[in-house]
């Protein structure tokens, strides 16, 4: 009996956690611990810090280079990012991201600007949590007690906003593997461009698919700026992330007004779509997922057959391509 629970608890967590990946990357290694004996405040000027550290090293995004070296201080940073992804098959519900932590290690040296000399050294270390915005939803038939086949019945829950209704998540519809693996990078993307959720809507059937894929080279995109992020306020006012809004007069409105500013670019920029045989068509089949691909094979057969049909596919089910 005692060697049968740990038994059953391993294969509980065989069955529920079937992949994990953990990943940790440091950039300024070297700005980790910095040695500041030789600095005497009053006497040690900025030129004396630099010929003796050198100058701050550069990060990849403009944003975080912000404020590295002014008249007034030399900011020396290493920042370690570590995620942790977590692959759930069993409840086919796959949060692709469980948590992203980043660790700022920091050295920030003063100066007086009336002398020029250091006026105050000050170590800090401060970290940050992005909880997972990417996931994705494989939709299966009835109750969810078990039920493996395909459905999309969760295609209202999905593009009209959970819980109240009162949001939008940018939904990607794929029909292949290959778009399983191609939308699950855009995902990211797209949820690091507008600061929104989005949500890979699949079914059950594409769940189990195994098709042969080809692994890209992801594009490497421009740096999003994010003024609204924690790092740190110096030079700035404070950044305050709040999910009431109560005291203020009118800043629940002003908050609705912004989302809805935000959902309109979003519908605006954004209409992933793919039409098949359109160019003569005068009758139009729409599906997406794997549906889409039966009725790319039906339509197919009736243009064999001499009727003009074409197929319709939604990738982007919110915002839905209706321009297209």
């Amino acid at each position: 009996m005692n060697l049968l629970r740990p038994i059953l608890i391993f294969l509980a967590g065989a069955l529920l956690l079937t992949g994990c990946s953990f990943r940790r990357t440091v950039v300024n290694a070297q700005f980790r611990q910095i040695d500041t004996s030789f600095i005497q405040v009053g006497k040690t000027t900025a030129d004396d810090v630099l010929r003796q550290l050198g100058p701050p090293a550069p990060f990849a995004s403009p944003a975080e280079n912000a404020g590295l070296i002014s008249d007034t201080h030399l900011r020396y940073a290493c920042l370690e990012t570590r995620d942790t992804k977590f692959f759930i098959s069993y409840f086919l519900i796959l949060p692709f991201r469980w948590a992203d932590t980043q660790t700022i290690d920091e050295l920030l040296i003063e100066f007086d600007p009336a002398t020029g000399a250091v006026s105050r050294v000050n170590r800090t270390r401060r970290a940050t949590i992005r909880p997972p915005l990417e996931f994705a939803n494989i939709m299966r038939g009835g109750p969810g007690l078990g039920n493996i086949q395909g459905a999309q019945s969760d295609y209202f829950q999905a593009t009209r906003g959970g819980g109240h209704g009162d949001y939008r998540l940018i939904v990607l519809a794929p029909w292949s593997v290959q778009e399983m693996y191609d939308l699950t990078i855009r995902a990211f993307e797209l949820g690091d461009q507008y600061r929104s959720p989005v949500m890979l809507l699949a079914d059950g059937i594409l769940g189990q698919m195994a098709e042969a894929i080809e692994f890209r080279e992801p594009v490497k995109q421009k740096p999003v700026l994010k003024p609204w992020a924690l790092t740190g306020c110096e030079g700035r006012k404070p950044n305050v992330i709040r999910t009431l809004y109560l005291q203020q007069k009118d800043a629940l409105e002003e908050k609705n007004i912004a989302l809805k500013a935000k959902y309109d670019r979003i519908t605006k920029e954004l209409q992933l779509s793919e039409t098949c045989f359109g160019d003569d068509a005068e009758i139009a089949v729409v599906a997406y997922g794997t549906p889409a691909r039966i009725a790319h094979w039906a339509v197919k057969k009736a243009r064999e057959a001499g009727v003009k049909v074409g197929l319709f596919r939604p990738i982007t089910l919110w915002p839905f391509p209706a321009v297209a």
